[in-house]
């Protein structure tokens, strides 16, 4: 009778250790996975940002991290994270958190920026718009994958525009990591687009591609620069908060 206590104790913290972790989820609508093209972005200049529009989410939820490409060079610079609800419209809505991070630039990991400590709950679902914006011109930067655009991804200069009308060519890697009780999570649609993958495959395919850096380019006033397939580094670099 022990020993059947002893593997029904096991079968049940197994069962709750299944339901604690599908509740996480990751909100993304790039495609991109280890081994993959990037193309860093180094035509942005201080005070423009990148985002992207993440969701919908069916029921309450909580963001507990953000997660980016951003390299092409290996200096530290300070980025601001913004989080917005997102109504669908082209001027987001309320900002939710704004805080500002130092960052090293990696070609060969993602960078997290972890929010769990400062209880980002955004209640009844929705859409957010996840924007990080720069104090320094060019490189290091974000990045948008090789597979062609699938979801709404922003340009903020001196207004907000769509990533496409100015020629990007995919998605900004940049997504965000939330806890949520509700397994309904859409996969696309509205104006975000966004998928919810479990959070455990995720992480499996959480580094970038190390790789060569190539000129590739531009658009308008939009320069790239391409991170050719390489051997995959799955690490994850912390983004440290300013102040």
């Amino acid at each position: 009778m022990g020993k059947l206590f002893g593997w029904l104790a096991v079968l049940g913290l197994c069962s709750i250790a299944a339901t604690a972790s599908a509740a996480i989820k990751t909100l993304k609508q790039d495609g991109f996975t280890d081994g993959d093209k990037t193309y860093f972005q180094d035509g942005f200049v201080a005070g423009e940002a990148a985002a992207v529009t993440l969701g919908p989410v069916d029921g309450d939820f909580q963001i507990l991290s953000i997660d980016f490409l951003f390299g092409g060079a290996a200096e530290t610079e300070e980025v601001n994270l913004t989080i917005f609800r997102d109504l669908g419209d082209v001027e987001p809505g309320e900002v939710l958190f704004d805080q500002g991070f130092f960052v090293t630039g990696k070609d060969d990991a993602t960078q997290e920026m972890p929010i769990a400590i400062d209880d980002i709950f955004v209640t009844g679902g929705g859409m957010i718009r996840v924007a990080l914006s720069f104090t320094h011109d060019g490189l290091p930067s974000v990045a948008r994958d090789s597979d062609g655009v699938q979801g709404t991804n922003w340009i903020l200069t001196d207004k907000w525009n769509t990533a496409s009308d100015l020629g990007v060519a995919g998605d900004w890697v940049i997504r965000a990591t939330i806890n949520t009780q509700d397994d309904g999570t859409s996969g696309s649609g509205g104006a975000g687009g966004a998928n919810a993958d479990d959070h455990r495959e995720t992480s499996a395919n959480s580094g970038c591609s190390v790789g060569q850096l190539d000129a590739s380019g531009s658009w308008s006033a939009y320069g790239l620069l391409v991170l050719a397939a390489g051997a995959a580094a799955r690490r994850r670099h912390r983004g440290t908060r300013k102040g």
